[in-house]
């Protein structure tokens, strides 16, 4: 069995349940916490799961150690793929993209923004998960968070210096491309949540 971190175990089932909106290492990550009712639960701070057999919530922590595995998820997801006119099957080499060591590298969060294909803004990320994150949550959650937060910090503040770096990115949800004062709008939400982090660390 192959044993991952619960953030990154969590996001392979993230891929294989949703792959058309986790193409990138981040995707998962900028949904789970940044987008305001994303579908997650969390309990003192922490992620939870719906644990159907004992009718009980699961932290991801045990829910992931102890419940479920990579291997299980893509043995469930390919059988599912018999059915498909056009199959895609996967394999556990896909699934080694994360190491425990990139979850809290902000340089691995950065060069990951930098590879989207599409950019979404971060505007629901004042309501989000994050901000629910207390002195209870897992360390590894709030490192991997602040780590995330402080790539966007770097990008935001190369993309205000030289706009021409957002040429890159497609645009879904604002037509035109760059838009500095989103920008810098998502500058400060991130900057809040720098702050509010760092004293959670």
């Amino acid at each position: 069995m192959l044993t991952l971190n619960y953030l990154i175990q969590a996001r392979n089932e993230g891929v294989i349940k949703y792959p058309t909106i986790n193409k990138n290492c981040i995707d998962f990550f900028d949904h789970l916490l940044f987008t305001n009712g994303n579908g997650y639960e969390l309990m003192d701070g922490n992620f939870v799961n719906y644990f159907s057999p004992f009718g009980r919530l699961v932290y991801w922590k045990d829910y992931y150690k102890n419940y479920i595995a990579i291997e299980d998820m893509i043995e469930l997801y390919n059988r599912n793929q018999e059915y498909c006119d056009e199959p895609k099957y996967y394999t556990i080499e896909q699934f080694t993209e994360i190491k425990e060591g990139d979850l809290t590298s902000k340089d691995f969060w950065y060069n990951c923004i930098l590879s989207k294909e599409y950019f979404s803004y971060l505007h629901s990320c004042k309501y989000s998960k994050i901000m629910h994150f207390n002195t209870s949550t897992d360390k590894i959650l709030i490192h991997t968070s602040l780590a995330i937060c402080l790539a966007y910090k770097k990008f935001y503040n190369e993309v205000i210096e030289d706009n021409s770096i957002f040429d890159n990115f497609k645009d879904p949800y604002l037509r035109g491309g760059f838009h500095l004062n989103i920008v810098v709008r998502d500058l400060e939400l991130v900057n809040e949540r720098i702050v509010f982090l760092t004293k959670r660390v």
